[in-house]
């Protein structure tokens, strides 16, 4: 477990501003921004039985933000988390399984704006085909959810803006490793001793 303090000036923060003659609105990057933010993070591991293992990392930070927007001092709060769990299952000595499930929060995009969370659940299996040099594995990500909904939403002094994009979010991996060699180092060992050959007697 460990918390720490972040802080900083100077930020390149996203900034958007709506042009009412046109109704277009405008977005680019600015130096304007401070942070100072605290936050903590878990890590845990833990071999439930000699086959089978669970891990679980977190992390939560509370931070502020602030900085010069349409000529007004902007200031914002904001809570991020995202967490990491996963478990591991040696079916037998060449076969092992296993699941993950990762939560990310929703992350500010600038003085403005913020960007929706999502889960992604994941799943995975390996077999070794021959001991130490070739094995088989396959994964599948997102198997529940096909397309991802990222929405991004600025509110300015003058306007309000929601931008969707729909990600193929489900990906299916399958490989085929192949080990040539393994690294063979040469521990090479020195003898001491005190040799006396001032030849005393």
């Amino acid at each position: 477990m460990s918390v720490f303090y972040d802080f900083g000036n100077n930020l390149d923060l996203q900034v958007s501003t709506l042009d009412p003659a046109t109704n277009v609105t405008y977005t680019t990057y600015k130096n304007i921004g401070s942070v100072v933010g605290i936050g903590n993070a878990i890590s845990f591991n833990y071999p439930i039985t000699k086959r089978w293992d669970i891990s679980i990392n977190t992390n939560a930070m509370y931070f502020k933000l602030q900085g010069i927007v349409d000529g007004t001092l902007s200031k914002r709060s904001f809570w991020t988390f995202s967490s990491l769990s996963s478990t591991n299952y040696a079916i037998t000595d060449t076969w092992r399984v296993g699941a993950s499930f990762a939560i990310n929060g929703r992350n500010p995009t600038g003085l403005q704006g913020s960007s929706n969370g999502f889960v992604s659940p994941s799943f995975y299996g390996s077999k070794q085909l021959i001991d130490s040099k070739l094995s088989l594995s396959a994964s599948i990500s997102n198997p529940f959810t096909r397309y991802r909904d990222a929405i991004t939403e600025t509110q300015g002094a003058n306007f309000n803006q929601t931008i969707a994009n729909q990600q193929y979010f489900r990906t299916i991996s399958i490989s085929l490793n192949y080990n040539f060699g393994a690294l063979k180092d040469n521990i090479k060992k020195t003898k001491r001793g005190i040799n006396n050959d001032d030849g005393a007697r």
